[in-house]
This record gives structure tokens, C-alpha cells and sequence, in this order.
């Protein structure tokens, strides 16, 4: 400040300037300008040498000069970090602070410098630097104008970067929604487009201004409008409303889903409504094929044999066929839920809920065989298979599954079993079953008769250990020959017998199931009847 500068001599004049300066301060578009506009009108007001603007960071670090005034006169670095911890918490106090000689703030040929706080919610959020050449002591109006232009400045700082961030966060939402294969749109409340997104100049062959501010019956002309006439009135009454109509365009008409959204002030009143509008033409097509291939796989499943069912990706139960009713008796009406439960036999619910959380986790074939109550009372057995259906992407998107009545086959299967018994009993021939190592699972009463070794010294043994040592590796390399090439066997070979004798036996087998099933002829005594007459 120089020697002769006096401060605003009225407070006409002071009143003047804080209005010149709101009106400034009020044209200002960003920030910046603002301290701009507030360094230059105070630094001419006051005469000082230099004022700058700088604004503070959270924790009281500053983070740069804003505004150097005169402009570009001398570098905005030399305030930054030049405060020490205690100055700063003047400043916070809300204290201006006096500091004589700028050496430390490199400012050449200066003695005056005042800081200003600006606060803003009792923080610190900036601070008005005023340099002067020469020594002088501010007055009091002097430092109450500094507070007030900072106080000025600061609420200005803030509108301008608050309509900054809102220009910024509109044309953000804009891009977004013009980016968007929907119409989006907000009418008020006397039907009149306040707000439009791009696809609107597409559908309707119009640029967006001409759009803006007409009304619906505007764009939409006749039956159109009307037809989507009380809808709109729904919405515009405080519901909520969704429906799907056609909409007649340029290049055809389409199927469209409308969704209006009712937009309520403070005192409850609407005062006008979103529009969410998107082109579902292919969706309607498809969901129209889907249920005509639904139909389809009904009417199959229904002329099927089979009872025929489906389940979504989750396991639940989303269909059953009519042969299902038809064979359980059930009302259609039963809940989707219990209708297995309540059919199948108390024995078999664990072992199908166990095969089934297996598939489920899995994702493999499910198959089993359960027995399932049919509408006279009677269990007959079922062979349940499902199958699981993916998406184009790989992803399981549910099942499909049969149950088809095998209670004949496993009676017949249970008769041979129990003939296969019977022979097992009966038979005067070796009957031993083992697995590729040589490990004997099961041998029938002849093995035990013929060899002399009680069952359960025979189970568990291994051939190996009762073949003659001479025979293991022919018998080795013979069978692995025959089973790699054709699953069965041939050989001949001697056993050892309880008593330490041996005895040969002609083997014939086959493999099944990673098991090999053999039936063994003893030739001992013919062959030793016949080296006796070869002898006579």
C-alpha cells in the first residue's frame, strides 16, 4: 500500500463497491475468475502493490495460488508451504495476520504483508495475501473490507464450482442417456418434454429442440396419443404405471415397454413424470417363439410314454407331464414342491435327494432307479434319467428328465439273478470272480470243495499266490494277451489245494466291469487217466 492510500472515505462508497463487486462476482463463470476478479477489485481499492488468492486443503496445507493480482506480476510460488503450524492456527482463528519484510515469502523490496483467513463452517478454507512496498499499518475499515470481500469471494468460489460440478454431472447424465437404446424423457405436469435424449431425434425424425417444450399429442398425433392418453393421466395422478403398446414409426411399427415414473415436490404434488421407453419387438418375438416351442414340447412330453419332466438350473421343479398325473393319480393342482416326495417309496428318498444334490453340484447325467407309487397303491420301479440343458455361453440353464416304468425288466432282472444264485450254489465247476490284480472277490462252494480251502481263507487271496510257481508267468502273460485283445480267457493252469497238492483246471472267462468272471473245469483226473494209458 503506498504512504498516501487511504481507505474508502464513506460508507456510501464502501456500499458501492461491495455492490459493483457482487455483481461482478456474479457474472463469473468459473473459480478462477472469481479470485481474479476479487484479487483486482480489492488490490485497486486498498492501492496494494500485490493481492493474491489461495485457496487451503483439508488438514491446513495449501494447495496453490488461484489468483496472483496484478496478473503474472510475480509468480504464485513463493506463499506456498511458507506458513508455519502456528500462523496457520491464527489464520483458523479467524485473526488476520501482520508479517513485516517478505524475505522469507521472496518477495523482493516488500514490508507489508496481510493474511486474510476465509472460512467457510469454521474451516479454514482460503486466505487474501496483500503485499505493499512500504511499511503501513492497515485500518480497521480497511480490514474489515478485506474480511469482507474474502467472505464474498469464498461464497461465490463455492456457487461457481458448485454449478461447475452440476454442468459437468448434467452433461454426464446426457452422454449417458443419449448413449442409452431407450427413450428417456420428462414431461411436467401439463404434458409438455423438458428434457429428451438423442433417440428421440431418431425415432421421430426430429432435432431435440424442436422436441423440447411441445406436448405429447404434439409428437404424438391421434390414435396414438390417445391410446397412450390414460396412462399418462395414471401417472400424472401419482401412479406408477408399465404397459406395452405399439408404436407406429417411419421405417414400421414396433412393440414397445413404457414405464412412467410420477416425480413428487415436497408437499407431495406431482409435478411432472419420467418416461422409460425401449423397443422390445425382438423380445416379444422371441418370448413368442419360446412359447410356441414350450407348447410344442408339451404336446410331445404329453404323448410321450414316458413321464416326462423339467427342472430349473437351481433343481427346482418347474413342469410335469400329464403322464405323470396320470400314473400317480395327483391333482395338477398339487404344489410342484412335494409332488416327488409324496410318490416316492420312504426307501428310495434318500438315495434319490442324495444322486440328485450330486448331479446338482456336478452338473452330470442324473440316473437312478427308484420306486414311485402309482394311483392304485402299488410301487413299481422307475428309471429316472435327467439330462442338463446349457446356454449358448456354457452356462447351465436347467434340466430336462424322464421316468419310464422298468418294474418288468427289474423283475426279470431279480429272476435271473436269483437262477444265477442258484447255479452259483449248485454248480460242480469252479466259480470265482476277481479283479485285475488277481484279487479274489467272490468263489462258489466247488472252489472251496475242489481246493480244499474254507471260504473265507479263499476271498481276499490272490491266484497268484495259489498258482503252481512254474504256471504264474505263462498264466500272467496269457491272460493280459487274451483280455487286452478280446475281454475273454482261455487257460489252463494248476492251483495249490489246502493240503499242499495241486490241482489242474481248465479256465474259461470274460471281463465285465473291471472285474474278470471265470468258470474252471478240474482235469485232473482225466489227465492223469490219461498218462496211465499211455503208459500201458
Amino acid at each position: 500500500m503506498a504512504e498516501d492510500a487511504r481507505p474508502i472515505r464513506s460508507a456510501e462508497e464502501r456500499l458501492q463497491f461491495l455492490l459493483d463487486l457482487g455483481d461482478a462476482l456474479r457474472d463469473a463463470e468459473s473459480p478462477s475468475e472469481v479470485a481474479r476478479i476479487a484479487t483486482r477489485m480489492l488490490g485497486r481499492v486498498l492501492e496494494a502493490d500485490r493481492v493474491a488468492y489461495l485457496t487451503v486443503r483439508k488438514g491446513n496445507q495449501l494447495i496453490r495460488v488461484v489468483a496472483d493480482w496484478p496478473e503474472n506480476a510475480h509468480g504464485g510460488a513463493a506463499f506456498e508451504d511458507a506458513f508455519s503450524k502456528a500462523e496457520v492456527d491464527e489464520l483458523r482463528s479467524g485473526r488476520i495476520l501482520m508479517v513485516s519484510g517478505g524475505d522469507r515469502f521472496e518477495l523482493a523490496d516488500s514490508q507489508t504483508l496481510a493474511v486474510a483467513p476465509v472460512l467457510s463452517g469454521g474451516r479454514l478454507v482460503a486466505m487474501i495475501c496483500l503485499v505493499s512496498k512500504t511499511s503501513r499499518q492497515l485500518q480497521g475499515q480497511e480490514l474489515d473490507l478485506i474480511e469482507e470481500v474474502g467472505a464474498r469471494a469464498c461464497s461465490a468460489f463455492s456457487q461457481a464450482k458448485t454449478e461447475i460440478e452440476l454442468r459437468e454431472s448434467e452433461e454426464r447424465l446426457r452422454d449417458i442417456t443419449d448413449a442409452l437404446p431407450v427413450l428417456i424423457s420428462y414431461f411436467d405436469d401439463e404434458q409438455r418434454f423438458q428434457f429428451a435424449n438423442k433417440l428421440y431425434e431418431t425415432w421421430f425424425g426430429r432435432p431435440r429442440d424442436q422436441i423440447l417444450g411441445q406436448k405429447i399429442s404434439g409428437l404424438m398425433h391421434g390414435p396414438v396419443y390417445e391410446a397412450r392418453k390414460p396412462f399418462v393421466e395414471k401417472a400424472l395422478a401419482g401412479e406408477a404405471v408399465q404397459f406395452v403398446i405399439d408404436m407406429p414409426l417411419a421405417h414400421g411399427r414396433i412393440d414397445t415397454e413404457v414405464q412412467l415414473l410420477p416425480r413428487f415436490d415436497e408437499e407431495g404434488q406431482v409435478t411432472g413424470v419420467y418416461a422409460l421407453v425401449q423397443d422390445v419387438t425382438e423380445r416379444r418375438k422371441a418370448e413368442e417363439a419360446l412359447r410356441q416351442s414350450e407348447a410344442k414340447f408339451r404336446q410331445f412330453a404329453d404323448q410321450s410314454p414316458a413321464m416326462t419332466w423339467s427342472c430349473d438350473r437351481g433343481g427346482k421343479l418347474t413342469y410335469l407331464s400329464s403322464r405323470w398325473y396320470e400314473y400317480t393319480g395327483q391333482n395338477p393342482a398339487t404344489p410342484l414342491t412335494q409332488s416327488w416326495d409324496d410318490v416316492t417309496h420312504p426307501g428310495d428318498r434318500g438315495k434319490l435327494h442324495e444322486k440328485w444334490a450330486e448331479a446338482l453340484a456336478t452338473h452330470d447325467t442324473y440316473d437312478i432307479e427308484i420306486r414311485l407309487l402309482r394311483y392304485d397303491g402299488v410301487y413299481r420301479w422307475h428309471s429316472v434319467r435327467a439330462e442338463p440343458l446349457f446356454n449358448p455361453n456354457g452356462a447351465i440353464a436347467g434340466w430336462l428328465g424322464t421316468n419310464s416304468d422298468i418294474d418288468d425288466a427289474v423283475a426279470e432282472r431279480e429272476e435271473r439273478k436269483r437262477d444265477h444264485d442258484r447255479l452259483w450254489q449248485i454248480s460242480q465247476e469252479l466259480m470265482v470272480v476277481r479283479d485285475m490284480t488277481g484279487k479274489i472277490i467272490s468263489a462258489n462252494p466247488a472252489a472251496s470243495r475242489i481246493l480244499g480251502w474254507p471260504p473265507d481263507e479263499l476271498v481276499g487271496a490272490s491266484i497268484y499266490d495259489l498258482l503252481h510257481p512254474e504256471d504264474v508267468n505263462a498264466t500272467i502273460e496269457t491272460v493280459s494277451a487274451q483280455l487286452a485283445e478280446q475281454g475273454i480267457l482261455s487257460v489252463r493252469n494248476r492251483y495249490r489245494c489246502k493240503d499242499g497238492s495241486y490241482r489242474t483246471i481248465d479256465w474259461r472267462g470274460a471281463l465285465y466291469e473291471d472285474h474278470v468272471h471265470s468258470v474252471g473245469r478240474d482235469v485232473t483226473a482225466e489227465l492223469q487217466a490219461s498218462e496211465e494209458l499211455q503208459r500201458a
